[in-house]
């Protein structure tokens, strides 16, 4: 499975952008396992025990591991697209625009 993943990496980012590819999903994948690991945390105090500031910290704390997070991606993304070709950076380009179509649509 590994080695028909990595077949299809090295066929659509190129060998110049497979490491940063791979680097760029596996940040991915600790993010939204740190996100998971903080969910649980906040999920062992019981919302009735919690004050307004309790809540409002909460949500901080969600804020900031999000940011830091994006952060991160973003740092991991820029390399890999700096070792895009042209037309795969035009292609990510699309795949952004058209995201932020949707989530406009949908509003």
């Amino acid at each position: 499975m590994l080695l028909i993943l990595a077949k299809i990496i090295l066929f659509m980012v190129g060998a110049a952008a497979a490491g940063f590819w791979v680097a760029w999903s596996l940040r991915g994948v600790n993010e939204r396992k740190r996100m998971d690991k903080l969910t649980a945390e906040s999920l062992k105090t019981a919302p009735k025990t919690m004050t307004a500031v309790d809540d409002l910290q909460k949500y901080q704390r969600f804020s900031e591991a999000h940011v830091e997070g994006l952060k991160n991606l973003i740092a991991s993304f820029s390399t890999l697209y700096a070792a895009m070709p042209d037309d795969q950076k035009k292609i990510a380009d699309g795949v952004f625009q058209n995201a932020r179509k949707r989530a406009a649509a949908h509003g």
